[in-house]
Parts: structure tokens; sequence; C-alpha cells
């Protein structure tokens, strides 16, 4: 068996695996401690749903347990008796990749102190002749990290690098006092943003 998995599931299951001794059936248990095909995990899943039970398996041994992909398949495989569809393993892996990139990438800004409008200005948004406006969060459980009644701005795609960006709040550009900021050439304020390097994370192939 694999370090830390299926003893809970081997454990769960023998009551059941001795009710089937006794009334003369059979089921071998799999590389994994799942018992085929009584499997308290598939209790209420139709035969035909094994596939993608097993797809899950795979996915939460081989990301959150560590399990080599390869080594996973084949365990869950003889455990469940079924033949996994790799390719989506891997287009499931694929995107995992692309929306880790993603996030890393994204960042929030937040004005919570008040006003009628927002709007962002800087290098943030491509420089000091844009204006982006802010959106207000309305829900009660908030938007994206900000509070209700807060603006709140998503950015997306930045480079590491550093920018200097300043609030427009009812037509009057203003900083965020909690916020970095920096003094400009020019002597006037400006709030300031260092984006750090997101962490490798690589797809198969990259590797």
């Amino acid at each position: 068996p694999l370090p830390g998995v299926g003893s809970s599931a081997a454990s769960s299951s023998s009551s059941s695996s001795s009710t089937t001794s006794s009334s003369g059936g059979s089921s071998s248990s799999g590389a994994l401690g799942f018992r085929q095909p009584s499997s308290q995990l598939l209790l209420s899943c139709d035969e035909g749903a094994w596939g993608v039970v097993g797809l899950m398996l795979v996915a939460w041994l081989h990301w959150h347990c560590g399990v080599c992909q390869a080594t996973a398949v084949q365990c869950v495989s003889q455990a469940l008796g079924v033949t996994l569809n790799e390719a989506v393993l891997s287009e499931v892996q694929r995107l995992l990749v692309v929306r880790a990139k993603e996030r890393f990438s994204r960042l929030m800004l937040t004005w919570a102190y008040g006003g009628g409008s927002a709007e962002v200005s800087g290098d943030l948004v491509g420089g000091w002749t844009e204006r982006v406006a802010m959106r207000r969060c309305l829900s009660p459980d908030g938007c994206l990290g900000a509070s209700k009644g807060h603006f709140y701005l998503e950015l997306k795609g930045l480079h590491p690098g550093r920018y200097h960006y300043k609030f427009i709040i009812d037509n009057n550009w203003d900083v965020d006092p909690e916020a970095p900021k920096t003094l400009d050439s020019s002597g006037n304020w400006n709030n300031v943003l260092d984006v750090t390097p997101p962490p490798s994370i690589d797809s198969l192939e990259e590797q």
C-alpha cells in the first residue's frame, strides 16, 4: 500500500468484507487498500461512473499526496478494475498550471476611504494618461478581498517590476495612505507597487 493511503478505507470496509465472505462471495483488495467492488467509495456510484471516480482519485493522490502520476494511475486502475483516460488527466494538469500562473500574476487594488467614484492611473494601467474605473463592492460578503462599500480593481498579467500609480477619487488625485508611496521628481506623492516574480510552476512538457 502507498504510505498514508487506504488504511481508513480498508478499516471502514472491514464489516462489509466479513459479510461478503460469510455469504460465499469474495473481493480482492487493491494496492490502495480499496475493496472491489464493495469499496465504500463506490457504494453510491453506478458502475459506469467508476472511471470518473478513478480520475478523481488519481488527481488527489498525485496533487495532494505527492504520488507519482504513473504510479497513481496503475494503482487506481488495479484497485477499481477500470481503464483510465490519461488524456483527461494531462489536460486537467495543463489547465491547473495555466490557472496557477494566472493567479500569481493577478493583483487587487482597493480603496476603502469613501467617495462617489474611484479610478486608477499610472504605470499599473498603461500610463498616466489612462484612467481605469474601479468597481464598488455591493456584496455583504465582500468582493475579491474588498469589503462592502469599498472600491476594487483586479489587475492581471503584470510583469515583475516596480509600478507607480495614483487614485482619482471624485476627479481628485489621491494616494492610499496605508500603501507604500514615494515622491516623484516633481515632488508629488505616488503609491508604488513592487511585483515579484512568481514561483516556478511547470507543466510536464515544460519540465
